[in-house]
């Protein structure tokens, strides 16, 4: 496999030998190979003829584009003569081409040419530029294993043996590499471009049948110079379930009930239980089941793709990614659909974002294959907004997988997800994964952040405008999401905040000392993060923001840094609610939350993952009061639900409880208590107290 090649990123003839230590090793692993080169001669093919061989006897296919060597006068009748007659020149020019070809290969060699082209594993098209000048003399590759690993190659060296002789060097790209696979699909797309003539710059030429027919007589009557390996030694490897993973028996439960449910349902399974896992286990079993077959993984966010991609390569699909700009992605696509289609492909694996699979042009495509695809809609949750239910067209097998599939604030778009997929089939909570050593048990600590006068004096202010508009003649739903925008930045954006989270921070310290002091999580509002680590970097402590402006590979890096330590307190608002994995947290300060309770318990799951050395979490929680009774009611019923969801699965949960039952026995509100997070959150909605403008940025509704 081109995986096991031990490739460095640059090869230069001063230090390497360019045949021997990169073409024959790639040629020797792959399944296909593609080459756009300027020039092509017999001395190169002679010199990279093991690797040839090698490519010839896995039943590989070589692609060449290349400029045919034209002379001066050649040039001129091409220009001068109309398209027939372009190609009967053409026709001399190879047939002197051919003639060479026999003269200056050595009999192994030119049996090698003449017997790939004679069983269809060579073919080679011809680059002349539209405008009668100058030559193709672009120089890259792309080599494919039976796996679908590619590498692709570009740099100055001609097919040649004066190639080989100059000053010549190659950069090295591989698609299994972070980073790396853009510049493979790119390359790969420029050849595609090329051999389908859809160049704007070049004329493509098919080599014609009595040139062909000449090379293949180049053979005489010597064996062909290699042997053919049967088709199923070199079949691309099922995907498998991993020798290093175990399902556990909860997990091997959900597979057989959503079998048992027609291969439709969803998983609702907390973070770090092990969704991915299960899916793509429940996937190799349905593919074993059917033998061919297409499965198409959605995720919401861009950097959930390498997520996917790695985890999809474990169980050895071979996925294809189809994201960024459609012209780079979408026509090799539509090859691998139709050969599925047409049934020269067996099986397919597609992953994209929840934005590319609601476009009409993948719909469209997909469309063709519907009946043997498998969806895995991962955070499925998300699915349910207008503009993304178009992802879910007719496919015969359906999996959604969420920690928290219901959309609290969209009754119709929660019902449309259960509808499609046929109900949650399986549930795993928090709780269920604590109490089975799944996830690590944590303690709850809340911190009471009083709001200042003028905090409170608006807060009631905007709470009024809010109460008065809803009950008007005709309530002007644009002006409540605007007031309630107002006041929910009020609450997240507390003052008194700041001074808990640096005792917080300060006791920590005492605790356990400033330099070991690590994996922890602060969650601010929007605008509050530099502030905040402003405040952290005054404490002596390490720190950086994660937020949706951070780069990809930053992310990366930062989160690696996290994860060893060397920085020691990571702030974010979003970025990290769903889909990134930093097991090593211990402690996470949750400075600001939405009232929506997806957003705390995929926070919670972010917190909770095994780690080792990891026995307990710790989360800090910060309940906003007011100066009056008045306010704090208003205030507390909004936080409620997270508080209940939080103690209902906390090791100290009832010393929790009872810390704030004295507060909500004085403010009426004791009945709460007892009530499961959800029926508190339906009473504040209906009191006014959480909008319907607060969640649906947060549910996604307004995409």
């Amino acid at each position: 496999m081109l995986r096991d090649l031990p490739l460095l990123s640059v090869y230069d003839s001063s230090e390497h030998d360019l045949v021997k230590e990169l073409f024959i090793p790639l040629l020797s692993e792959s399944q296909l190979y593609q080459r756009g080169v300027g020039f092509f001669t017999s001395g190169w093919l002679r010199s990279a003829a093991r690797g040839i061989t090698n490519l010839a006897a896995r039943n590989g296919k070589a692609y060449l584009v290349t400029s045919p060597i034209l002379e001066p006068q050649d040039w001129e009748a091409i220009l001068n003569g109309e398209l027939a007659k372009n190609n009967d020149y053409l026709l001399a020019i190879l047939r002197r081409h051919v003639h060479s070809l026999e003269q200056s290969l050595e009999e192994n060699t030119r049996a090698a040419l003449a017997w790939m082209i004679a069983d269809g594993l060579l073919e080679i098209r011809f680059a002349i530029p539209k405008h009668r000048k100058g030559d193709f003399h672009d120089k890259f590759a792309v080599f494919v294993d039976e796996e679908g690993n590619r590498v692709a190659i570009h740099g100055s060296y001609n097919d040649s043996i004066q190639g080989s002789l100059n000053g010549e060097s190659f950069s090295v790209f591989r698609s299994w590499i972070p980073g790396q696979r853009e510049y493979v699909e790119k390359h790969q797309a420029r050849f595609t471009a090329l051999w389908e003539d859809r160049n704007p710059y070049f004329d493509v030429y098919e080599i014609p049948e009595a040139i062909k027919e000449s090379v293949i007589a180049l053979r005489g009557r010597a064996p062909r110079p290699y042997v053919k390996m049967p088709a199923e030694a070199f079949r691309v490897s099922q995907p498998r379930i991993p020798s290093s993973y175990t399902l556990y028996g909860f997990q091997a439960d959900a597979i057989d009930k959503w079998f048992k449910n027609g291969c439709r349902g969803i998983f609702a399974m907390a973070t770090g239980t092990g969704k991915t896992i299960t899916a793509l286990a429940a996937a190799v079993r349905l593919r074993q089941r059917e033998g061919r077959a297409c499965v198409v993984v959605i995720v919401p966010f861009v950097h959930l793709l390498d997520q996917w991609l790695e985890d999809l390569t474990r169980f050895k699909f071979v996925p294809f990614v189809a994201s960024g700009d459609k012209s780079r992605w979408l026509p090799q696509l539509k090859t691998r659909v139709v050969d599925l289609e047409l049934g020269f492909r067996q099986n397919l694996c597609i992953l994209a974002t929840h934005d590319t699979a609601a476009t009409n042009d993948f719909r469209a495509l997909l469309s063709k294959v519907k009946e043997k695809t498998l969806l895995i809609a991962d955070e499925v949750h998300y699915l349910g907004a207008r503009t993304l239910r178009g992802a879910l067209i007719d496919f015969k097998w359906r999996l959604g997988l969420s920690a928290t599939p219901q959309r609290w604030y969209d009754p119709f778009g929660t019902q449309f997800l259960l509808d499609y997929f046929g109900g949650v089939v399986f549930t795993y909570d928090v709780k269920d994964a604590i109490e089975n050593g799944f996830l690590t048990p944590y303690e709850y600590r809340i911190h009471f952040a009083s709001l200042n006068d003028d905090e409170c004096t608006e807060f009631r202010r905007l709470t009024a405008q809010i109460a008065a508009e809803r009950t008007s003649e005709s309530p002007d739903q644009d002006k409540i999401d605007r007031l309630s925008r107002r006041r929910a930045k009020i609450v997240s954006r507390v003052e008194s905040k700041h001074t808990i989270l640096q005792h917080i921070l300060e006791e920590e310290i005492r605790r356990v000392g400033r330099r070991e002091l690590c994996h922890t999580l602060v969650y601010c509002a929007p605008g509050q993060s530099s502030e905040v680590v402003r405040i952290v970097s005054q404490l002596g402590l390490r720190a950086r923001e994660f937020v949706h402006t951070v780069s990809r590979i930053e992310r990366r890096n930062i989160l690696s840094a996290f994860d060893s330590g060397d920085i020691q307190v990571l702030v974010a608002i979003k970025c990290l609610d769903e889909g990134v994995n930093i097991p090593p947290t211990r402690t996470a300060i949750i400075m600001a939350s939405t009232t929506n309770p997806r957003e705390f318990i995929q926070r919670l799951g972010r917190v909770l993952r095994l780690s080792p050395g990891k026995t307990k979490a710790v989360i800090h929680d910060f309940l906003p009061i007011g100066l009056d009774d008045e306010t704090t009611s208003l205030l507390l019923r909004r936080e409620l639900p997270r508080f209940a969801e939080l103690t209902r699965t906390a090791d100290n949960g009832l010393q929790v409880q009872s810390q704030l039952q004295p507060l909500l026995i004085r403010l009426g509100l004791v009945h709460l208590a007892a009530k499961r997070p959800w029926e508190i959150y339906q009473s504040a909605l209906e009191d006014g107290l959480i909008e319907y403008a607060d969640a649906s940025t947060i549910a996604g509704l307004d995409r």
